[in-house]
């Protein structure tokens, strides 16, 4: 089985790729796929560039990353996006590398964003810049409504303002919380 673009794709291996709606968007840099238990693909997509080598890249401050879940059709061959985990009032989650998602065993999704770009200058930044660019971290947990809403967040920020990478992560995951002591075993 392929994702792709069909059209990027040999005749051969475009007659096996799935492919998506023309009214939805391609997931540009996607990290941690993972099938759930509802036989549904999870993704993190980074949204990076937003075109194939070569094409017109979206600028840095264009992309919107966040994890995407879509169903699978083997029949049809086609992915249809059946939830993402942003919201209307978020700010924009620009996370260039890296990226995990989780699904939770409450319904929620744990989603790590691997190296964001902070807010500051990026409207001016470029791709060949980015590496310069102060970046930071942050692991959210989203319900899986639609619109998702954030339940809990985890903030990781460089040292400095000076401090030109920071922290990134490659993958969050939730373990369970250690037990309480039972009062009545004392």
């Amino acid at each position: 089985m392929v994702i792709s673009e069909p059209e990027s794709l040999g005749e051969d291996i475009a007659k096996r790729a799935l492919k998506l709606p023309s009214d939805q968007n391609w997931f540009w840099m996607p990290h941690a796929p993972w099938i759930t238990e509802r036989g549904t693909l999870l993704i993190f997509n980074n949204d990076n560039f937003g075109s194939r080598p070569f094409g017109d890249f979206k600028s840095p401050s264009a992309i919107r990353s966040r994890a995407e879940e879509y169903a699978i059709d083997l029949e049809e061959m086609t992915l249809e996006k059946i939830w993402e985990s942003r919201f209307p009032e978020e700010e924009p989650m620009r996370s260039w590398a890296m990226g995990s998602v989780q699904p939770l065993a409450n319904g929620n999704t744990l989603v790590g964003y691997g190296m964001l770009l902070r807010p500051e200058g990026v409207e001016d930044l470029t791709w060949p810049q980015r590496l310069g660019h102060p970046a930071w971290t942050q692991i959210r947990e989203y319900t899986h409504e639609t619109p998702a809403s954030l339940v809990w967040s985890l903030t990781l920020l460089p040292l400095t303002d000076s401090t030109p990478i920071g922290w990134s992560i490659y993958g969050g995951q939730r373990l369970p919380a250690w037990p309480v002591p039972n009062e009545s075993r004392n």
